[in-house]
């Protein structure tokens, strides 16, 4: 099977529980519990009670076809509103919100998202919802790629972000806030007593809190308001 999964018809005849769909729904929820890792054709096959991964290839073609049916899956979990907003800024905001609320709920998307083209029917919704912000003002469509690859880049830094702090704490065995202080505290002790760092040391005397996750609206905020200066001033 040659070029992309969705140029290629699914064959008939495979049932409930052998489909593109279904097969898409068990990957996510492997990919879900266990991370990318566990997306093998071998795996996935043994969860849908087939004895051989020969048979998952006439529906996802091979490897990178499974990929690419599965991120698009999550591209199509993103919510927009069928209408959009009236104003780019809101428009570009709405997609950062609901695109970052999908990614903490899919953990290994961020990490695997570029390894796929984003040519899924649902990659490409998300992608023209994105465009079409600044429909009828006078931005060249080179500069409005760039806004919108801004505002993914913060989603898929953000959620990279989090989910590597989130592994380390499941490694160490750190799951609420309070321990993770209570170990780091000795640490933060030493480096402020040196007195080399005084602008680190009102950040931790003030509570030392961030969470890039509860941040996430605060930078999201401004981005735009940086963009603002180009977009309104263009």
């Amino acid at each position: 099977m040659s070029g992309l999964i969705w140029d290629q018809p699914e064959p008939a005849g495979g049932g409930p529980t052998l489909s593109r769909a279904h097969i898409v729904r068990r990957a996510l929820t492997v990919a879900d519990a266990e991370g990318v890792e566990a997306l093998t054709m071998r795996r996935i096959a043994t969860e849908l009670g087939s004895s051989t991964p020969m048979s998952l290839y006439r529906y996802v073609g091979n490897k990178d076809g499974l990929i690419d049916l599965v991120l698009d899956e999550v591209y199509g979990q993103v919510k927009l509103p069928k209408q959009r907003p009236a104003d780019w800024r809101t428009t570009l905001r709405v997609l950062g919100r609901a695109t970052f609320a999908v990614m903490q709920h899919h953990p290994w998307f961020a990490a695997l998202s570029h390894s796929r083209p984003p040519f899924g029917p649902n990659a490409l919704r998300r992608i023209e919802f994105g465009l079409s912000a600044f429909e009828g003002m006078d931005v060249p469509y080179e500069s409005a790629i760039s806004y919108v690859s801004l505002v993914d880049g913060l989603c898929l830094g953000t959620a990279l972000q989090a989910n590597e702090e989130s592994k380390m704490r499941r490694q160490r065995g750190i799951l609420d806030d309070d321990k993770l202080r209570a170990l780091a505290e000795p640490l933060h002790k030493t480096r402020i007593a040196t007195g080399l760092y005084p602008h680190y040391a009102g950040w931790i005397t003030s509570g030392g809190r961030w969470d890039p996750r509860v941040n996430f609206d605060f930078m999201l905020d401004c981005l735009l308001d940086g963009l603002a200066q180009r977009v309104n001033g263009s």
